[in-house]
């Protein structure tokens, strides 16, 4: 898994801030949040979403190409391989914004958001790649948010997993460093045992508060500085 292919990432992407309303000035719409990707002929898009991701059969059981069939697939898969998700948490829904894919926390925190890019609203790939990678974030949230680097590791690990498990491909990958250092310090640890995430859940259920003396415990063969920066705090960089 850690051979991975490259993709550009989008730069100089607006601020998607929206002007007050006035007589001289109109309010920024959904079109403009999209100006950075290339705007198609004429004033209006056909459609601002994929179809696929909302629309579906009345009564369809099997699952299917939309955003809420893709994360239960998403959870399923990831609970049978890293234990049983938080279920103090409530799922909301999901989101389009002009900035970095996130689980976004509403309320007192027991609420989530999934927050998907921009250059996922046309791209099942890019979507679904978001949507696993944030489902194992919403295996075990902390109230305040932060994650460990194995946490934000296991995250990108799953994605990739996923991706090309369900869809033959390699996923876009990220061009910053430390998601690589995190993903090849989880990989290593997949490779020796793959189900011990799931047997550290037994005894601590959220990721990101795991211990170094955890890590040994199920991973006798990494050494304890491994062990030290798999449980440090993430630091996107």
């Amino acid at each position: 898994m850690s051979k991975k292919r490259k993709t550009q990432r989008h730069k100089g992407l607006s601020n998607g801030k929206t002007q007050r309303r006035s007589h001289s000035k109109r309010t920024t719409t959904a079109v403009d949040y999209l100006l950075p990707f290339g705007k198609p002929d004429g004033d209006t898009f056909q459609s601002m979403i994929n179809p696929e991701y909302l629309l579906a059969r009345p009564g369809a059981g099997e699952m299917r190409p939309t955003l809420a069939s893709q994360l239960c697939q998403v959870l399923i898969t990831a609970q049978n391989l890293f234990g049983e998700r938080d279920h103090s948490y409530t799922f909301l829904g999901f989101e389009f914004v002009n900035g970095a894919p996130r689980l976004l926390r509403q309320h007192d925190g027991k609420y989530l958001i999934i927050q998907l890019y921009l250059n996922a609203m046309h791209n099942p790939i890019q979507a679904y790649s978001q949507i696993a990678h944030e489902g194992v974030h919403m295996l075990s949230p902390r109230h305040d948010g932060r994650v460990s680097v194995m946490e934000e590791g296991l995250a990108y690990f799953f994605s990739n997993w996923y991706i090309l498990q369900y869809f033959g491909v390699m996923p876009p990958q990220s061009e910053l460093k430390s998601y690589d250092i995190a993903l090849e310090l989880v990989d290593k640890l997949m490779s020796k045992d793959a189900h011990g995430i799931k047997k550290m859940r037994q005894e601590e259920p959220t990721i990101s508060l795991f211990t170094k003396e955890l890590v040994l415990k199920y991973y006798p063969a990494i050494s304890e500085r491994t062990a030290e920066k798999l449980v440090a705090p993430f630091d996107k960089g």
